[in-house]
């Protein structure tokens, strides 16, 4: 029986309009009147989730959220910050280096806000999507060494951060996992965080075993939780990579491919 189902965003939960159709909201509702845990793990921050948490109905006691990319874990009745592994504003100020050496937008998270340098078209989509405005500052004097930052994301156009990847020196990938979460981003996390440890890093918390749990995604930031999962679903619309490593492929993202897994699975509807 499975107790948990971790659930990507973007290309996953969300349509092609970035919206969750009305048939997943359905299914997600059923599966936790059952009894299952559905956890949302995504690359966004908390602010990013908030309102299509209210909208699937997961904010509430022994409810939780994976942010960050598994770099920060919620409770959802009050927000609170029950685990986080993070890198530091000393990193920061290392990546930002980087950052201008390659010529790359790009921001940083903490647990609260998103911090940038300037304000650009990408900056606009932040707000757009969290619905709170970016912190300006200068990473270098206004950064505190020690100050927790939850990830820090790079952004250009695809075939401009193809060419891009390929200038970052081989000791960056050694001291951060850099995973692409969308085509056009770029994402440096501390080593040990993936999705995949935050997803393990709950369930431990909860007494879940990892046989229990099914993890449902489509991009490369997916790829380690798809395979640490009891069952790992991904989506019609998944990299080859993703579903090369996943034992069940499920529907797109624009045709419920959430809800035919959970109907699959764990309400046991037939075909």
């Amino acid at each position: 029986m499975y107790k948990l189902i971790a659930i990507d965003m973007d290309g996953t939960l969300l349509n092609s309009n970035r919206q969750v159709s009305k048939e997943n909201i359905e299914v997600i509702k059923k599966a936790v009147a059952k009894g299952t845990k559905v956890v949302i793990t995504t690359g966004r921050s908390l602010n990013g989730i908030k309102s299509f948490l209210n909208e699937i109905g997961l904010i509430g006691e022994n409810e939780y959220a994976i942010c960050h990319n598994g770099a920060a874990i919620y409770r959802t009745d009050n927000f609170q910050l029950i685990k986080a592994n993070p890198i530091k504003g000393k990193d920061l100020k290392e990546l930002y280096k980087l950052k201008k050496e390659i010529g790359l937008y790009m921001h940083a998270y903490t647990n609260d806000d998103c911090l940038a340098h300037e304000r650009n078209m990408y900056t606009n989509i932040e707000k757009l999507y969290s619905g709170k405005d970016v912190v300006i500052l200068d990473y270098d004097n206004d950064v505190d060494d020690n100050l927790d930052i939850m990830k820090v994301l790079m952004f250009e156009e695809e075939h401009i951060l193809n060419k891009k990847i390929e200038k970052i020196p081989k000791d960056y990938f050694e001291k951060y996992n850099i995973v692409r979460s969308l085509p056009v981003i770029l994402e440096f996390l501390n080593k040990e965080t993936n999705k995949g440890n935050g997803v393990k890093e709950l369930s431990e918390y909860l007494g879940i075993k990892k046989e229990e749990i099914i993890c449902i995604g489509d991009q490369q930031n997916d790829l380690e939780m798809i395979k640490f999962a009891g069952l790992g679903i991904a989506m019609g619309n998944a990299t080859d990579e993703i579903k090369s490593c996943a034992e069940y492929i499920t529907e797109t993202n624009d045709n419920d491919g959430v809800a035919k897994a959970i109907e699959k699975f764990i309400l046991k509807i037939k075909e």
